[in-house]
């Protein structure tokens, strides 16, 4: 018979308390990592197979605790089990809730917790039924029958190896009638647990079947097609005929030789049902004389057996975590980092006024500093602005939202602000390039807003004759009316209100948003929701208002006053269109001199040309060149003295340290006082961080020890 191979120094230096300290910090880390998903605790064993594959056999005899055995029997959940060595025996039963609980449900299920100091008191068959009982809480007849709740079982004993493993419940092949979703349910719990790629699969196949007819076995080829992770557990070799062609194929499979396995195949002995009176050191004698008979005593020694089945499995265990320790100890590292910036913006207690104002003046102070860092357009220094998803990276980036808003606006100004455009006319809009054409903000703005009529040249100098015609006056006719100038440019420009109450609109919700989600990242939801109410959306709705009347400010010289221009390129580019007409007119009548009191029959008539004449053309010039000089003040006075100077400038003075020295006791209060909520979440915070740093230090230690004996 081949000898067991010997132990590393590693394992058996830590298979002590060392050992135990450790199993129970993963286990402890695994337990919180539940609750608060900040980092991951892979590591484990976990045991599956076929109803009625022996599996519960083979848990009694590596626990000591009697497993269901009935044939039929199936649990609903999966059940965690934890052995660590101790002096007095002291077995603690509870229930983990899944991840989807609600809050009424977890407190209902925290309802279940048993204590024994005694072995012989401990009926698991009775505790899975009360703990399946309290699962059913909350669950309504038509879910799943199956549960993503856990069972924990620790029992700490003297001469118990440092073992944890998770039972599944076993593969159904067949439902029976009603419960036919049961086969998919148990398929797909069993299935989450062996895709985890740091779980240790503890295939437990029957001697009995057919290897390839064993759901076990066609999952673990799934889960793990290079066989890495994988250790094979053969029950019932007693029941094969002797000799027979069947028992020499278990042979080769307990020896590796059929379905490969890197951590190899474990034959167990299981105890039948004719020998359930029997002590478990009866059983295991029963077990050990069976292997030191005919075709089973050429198996290795430490490949039989439940009691060197324990002691394989508490290596392994051991060995996959020392593997795992480096990534484990930095995944508590960043999930330490995280807790204690969830504790600090919950802040210290804030009972007194004093603590109020402190915590208060504390989070304007942090606001000012991001606001200002938003403004400018600074986003590399906080978390804040990269530590979300895309479309809230967006909303927190204040000064390029502003920019790309800003650019629509003025893009759609230019093709869009005019009420009509002259057709075969020269643009009048300015090409701002492609990339303003990819903004979202300018897809939107175009969606937003019609196009501009399209209108002819000489149906627009027949609209300018009828407005002549309907403001004539006395005195000397004059060749350009101003306020017929004027009439043809507010006609142009009737959009402008419009666009630009929308454009001021977008702003607004953008700087809103930025304000809301930065207060929101300094401090507690209450809180932030009471200082929105009572003093932020006040101080908003005031720049508002300033927005609203520079608005109208800005529209009255195009709305109510008569143009004024003082910008010398205006008579300039007057005269350069009045002579390009001139020069595209066939006709040199146009150029020829008039001369007063004659009766030159062929020289044209300034009053009585046809509609294309000079003087409706001048009136069309004089318009369309005030009306782009205008559009490009109004663009930029929008962008400047409304939006800057109205709402951006001093932004985060509308929570500053001063605001909230000036706040008196009964607002603070209001604003600043914690809920029972809040007191509860912080002390839950503490006692994570605690536990935290406490299962980090184990983790340390393991590996420092790890250095110090050489592994």
């Amino acid at each position: 018979m081949a000898s067991q191979p010997p132990e590393p120094a590693t394992i058996k230096g830590l298979q002590s308390s060392k050992q135990v300290a450790l199993l129970d910090a993963i286990d402890n880390l695994r337990e919180l990592n539940k609750r608060h998903e900040d980092y991951n605790i892979d590591p484990q064993l976990i045991v599956c197979g076929d109803q009625s594959s022996g599996k519960s056999s083979v848990l009694e005899g590596l626990t000591s605790l009697s497993f269901p055995t009935k044939e039929g029997t199936c649990t609903t959940f999966a059940t965690e089990v934890a052995l660590r060595r101790g002096t007095d025996v002291r077995i603690t039963c509870s229930i983990s809730p899944g991840e989807k609980r609600s809050q009424a449900q977890i407190q209902e299920i925290s309802k279940f917790h048993k204590f024994f100091t005694q072995l012989e008191d401990v009926n698991i068959t009775a505790l899975i039924e009360e703990a399946k009982s309290h699962m059913i809480f909350g669950a309504s007849s038509n879910t799943s029958s199956f549960f993503d709740d856990v069972l924990k079982i620790k029992y700490v004993g003297p001469d118990v190896p440092p073992l944890t493993i998770v039972d599944l419940p076993g593969l159904i092949q067949s439902a029976i009638k009603g419960r036919e979703n049961d086969v998919e349910q148990v398929h797909n719990l069993v299935k989450r647990y062996m895709d985890n790629p740091k779980s240790i699969i503890l295939a437990v196949v029957s001697a009995q079947n057919d290897l390839n007819n064993q759901a076990v076995f066609k999952m673990v080829q799934r889960a793990d097609r290079e066989g890495q992770r994988s250790l094979g557990i053969i029950t019932k070799p007693d029941l094969l005929n002797a000799g027979s062609e069947t028992e020499a194929t278990v042979v080769r499979l307990a020896n590796n030789e059929i379905m490969r396995l890197d951590l190899g195949w474990h034959v167990v002995r299981n105890r039948g049902w004719k020998e359930e009176e029997l002590s478990l050191e009866e059983r295991n004698q029963k077990e050990r004389e069976f292997f030191a008979s005919s075709i089973w005593k050429a198996l290795p020694e430490c490949n039989v057996g439940i009691d060197s089945l324990r002691t394989k499995l508490s290596e392994l265990l051991l060995r996959h975590v020392c593997k795992e320790l480096p990534a484990i100890t930095g995944a508590i590292r960043d999930a330490i980092v995280a807790t204690n910036s969830r504790l600090a913006r919950l802040g210290e207690g804030r009972e007194t006024p004093r603590e109020q104002r402190s915590y208060l003046t504390d989070s304007a102070a942090k606001f000012q500093l991001l606001t200002h860092s938003a403004l400018i357009g600074h986003y590399d220094g906080d978390a804040f602005f990269t530590s979300t998803s895309v479309q809230d990276q967006r909303a927190r980036r204040l000064r390029t939202q502003i920019q790309s808003l800003n650019r629509a606006f003025a893009h759609i100004m230019y093709h869009k602000g005019h009420a009509w455009n002259i057709a075969n006319d020269l643009p009048t809009s300015a090409n701002l390039g492609s990339p303003a054409l990819q903004s979202q903000a300018l897809q939107q703005y175009d969606a937003q807003f019609d196009d501009p009529e399209q209108i002819t040249r000489a149906e627009l100098l027949k609209r300018i004759k009828e407005y002549l015609e309907e403001s004539d006056c006395s005195g000397i006719p004059t060749l350009v009316n101003p306020g017929v100038v004027t009439r043809v440019f507010r006609d142009q420009s009737q959009q402008w209100e419009f666009i630009a109450e929308c454009h001021l609109e977008r702003v607004f919700e953008a700087a809103q948003k930025y304000i809301y989600a930065a207060l929101s990242s300094l401090m507690d939801e209450q809180t932030f929701q009471m200082l929105r109410m009572e003093w932020v959306d006040q101080r908003l709705e005031e720049r508002r208002i300033a927005l609203e009347a520079k608005l109208k400010e800005l529209l009255v010289p195009y709305q109510k006053l008569s143009p004024f221009v003082y910008d010398p390129t205006f008579s300039l580019q007057i005269h350069q269109m009045r002579a390009e007409r001139y020069t595209d007119n066939a006709s040199t009548a146009a150029h020829r001199a008039f001369r007063f009191g004659s009766n030159n029959s062929s020289g044209p008539s300034l009053l009585t040309q046809s509609p294309d004449d000079d003087t409706y053309a001048e009136v069309l010039d004089h318009s369309q060149t005030y009306y782009k000089k205008a559009l490009t003040v109004f663009i930029d006075n929008v962008a400047v003295l409304a939006v800057e100077n109205c709402l951006i400038a001093d932004l985060a003075e509308i929570f500053s340290p001063k605001t909230v020295s000036e706040m008196n006791e009964d607002l603070l209060r209001l604003i600043a006082s914690e809920s029972d909520e809040i007191r509860a979440e912080r002390i839950k915070t503490e006692k994570t961080l605690a536990r935290l740093k406490e299962g980090k230090r184990e983790l340390e230690r393991a590996q420092v020890f790890d250095t110090l004996t050489g592994k």
